[in-house]
């Protein structure tokens, strides 16, 4: 019989939130800028060994960036997506 140890340690759990249900929005043109208030919810920032680590959310990719008169963000401590 042989004794034998096993070490398991954390990977990088990618961070994970929820996106708002809605997922079309309908603005008329030349409308003033919006705002949809807390666009992601149940924020994580994956591992509980990283949850002192400061989370970024990026809009990477905007299919039609002509539509808008400013690019979509979203403000980092309120969540808020504005366009």
């Amino acid at each position: 019989m042989q004794t034998f140890t096993i070490t398991i340690t954390s990977v990088d759990d990618p961070p994970t939130f929820v996106a708002s249900s809605v997922r079309s929005f309908t603005v008329l043109e030349d409308a003033v800028p919006q705002s949809i208030a807390h666009w992601a919810t149940l924020i994580s920032s994956g591992a509980t060994n990283v949850s002192s680590e400061t989370l970024q959310l990026v809009i990477d990719s905007i299919s039609n960036a002509s539509l808008f008169s400013a690019v979509p963000s979203l403000h980092s401590l309120t969540v808020n997506l504005s366009y």
